[in-house]
């Protein structure tokens, strides 16, 4: 199956599979915000063209979270935006998926990584609760661990209290 991704908002495929791939065009006419955006990590769907990756690359210049890259995720970044600027789109679904997860990782914020310190540390608390049976007699800590401020302060002790 010869695919490429040749527009943000639409997978350029040979007809034979166009019924079998999901509808991209949500993207463009449905605008996506941090209210409405269901729990997702990123709040709107990423142009993968030359300027939507160059916005995003200054983004995460400007947040700090290119610092955070390893050398190689840096090296992938810049071999697609070279990709996109040569031939004008991505071709490779493998380097495509890994562009991506470079793209949730430059993209995310300080809150963000707060959240998902969170939500990590109340779920690690809820298997060690239940294995002990805590909520047999404390039922008011499950509410506890699903309560967003509290998940938001878990967080925010995972980060700052040593």
């Amino acid at each position: 199956m010869e695919t490429l991704l040749c527009a943000p908002w639409r997978i350029c495929t040979l007809p034979s599979v166009w019924k079998t791939m999901p509808d991209l065009s949500m993207c463009r006419s449905v605008g996506l915000s941090p209210r409405n955006a269901g729990g997702r990590r990123f709040s709107a769907c990423v142009n993968l063209d030359l300027s939507g990756l160059l916005a995003v690359r200054r983004r995460g210049l400007r947040n700090g979270n290119w610092r955070r890259l390893s050398l190689v995720d840096r090296g992938l970044f810049r071999c697609a935006l070279w990709v996109v600027r040569v031939r004008g789109c991505i071709g490779s679904w493998k380097l495509l998926v890994r562009v991506l997860g470079v793209v949730l990782r430059l993209l995310e914020s300080r809150s963000m990584r707060i959240w998902i310190a969170g939500r990590a540390r109340a779920e690690e608390l809820m298997r060690r609760f239940e294995g002990r049976r805590l909520f047999d007699w404390a039922p008011q800590v499950r509410g506890w661990l699903l309560d967003r401020g509290f998940v938001f302060y878990l967080g925010l002790s995972e980060f700052y209290v040593p």
